[in-house]
C-alpha cells in the first residue's frame, strides 16, 4: 500500500504544536538557526529533549556537526519571527537579541522558553535527521501564550492558559 505525501503531511497538520528555533554555532563560528514544531521532551533523567531537522536544509549539516544547541520556545507574537527562521537567506541572526549557551546555542530573547543543550546523539528518520540533545539548562517566560502551528498555519490558543 501506497501512502501520498501529501495527504499525509495534511493529516499530520491536524495536530497542533509550538513553534521553536533551533539556534547553535557551526564548528567554524557561523550563526544557525532554523523553524521547527517537531520538538518533544524525551527523558528526565537525564534530562533529553529532541528535534528533528529536515535533510534538505542548507544548514543541516553544520547544526547536525554543532557541539550543542538551544531551542527557543515562540510566543504567540513572535509568527514574523518563526517565518524569518523558516525562510532561506542572508543572516537570520542580524539584529536579533539573542544570548549563546553553554554549549554553543544561541537563545532568542524574548521567548516563552528555552533549552540549552549539549549534542547527545543524532540518527537518521527518513527524510529527517533526529537530534538528540541533552539539557545543560533551562528557563522560562514569566507570562504568554505559545505560537501554534495547525493545518499548515499559525494559530492560538482558544482560551487563556
Amino acid at each position: 500500500m501506497s501512502i501520498d505525501p501529501k495527504a499525509l503531511r495534511n493529516a499530520f497538520g491536524h495536530f497542533p504544536t509550538g513553534v521553536c528555533v533551533v539556534g547553535a554555532r557551526a564548528p567554524d563560528g557561523e550563526r544557525l538557526g532554523v523553524t521547527v514544531n517537531s520538538f518533544t521532551s524525551v527523558s528526565l533523567d537525564p534530562p533529553l529533549l529532541l528535534v528533528c531537522l529536515a535533510r534538505k536544509l542548507r544548514s543541516h549539516d553544520a547544526l547536525v556537526a554543532a557541539r550543542g544547541f538551544a531551542i527557543t520556545v515562540l510566543h504567540g507574537e513572535q509568527a514574523a519571527l518563526s517565518a524569518r527562521f523558516a525562510s532561506p537567506g542572508a543572516d537570520k541572526w542580524q539584529d536579533m537579541p539573542a544570548r549563546e549557551g553553554s554549549a554553543g546555542g544561541l537563545i532568542l530573547e524574548p521567548h516563552l522558553a528555552w533549552f540549552d543543550c549539549e549534542m547527545h546523539g543524532c540518527m537518521p528518520g527518513g527524510d529527517h535527521t533526529i537530534m538528540l540533545g541533552r539539557v545543560l539548562d533551562h528557563g522560562t517566560a514569566a507570562a504568554g501564550h505559545p505560537l501554534l502551528y495547525y493545518r499548515g498555519g499559525y494559530a492560538a490558543l482558544a482560551g487563556a492558559a
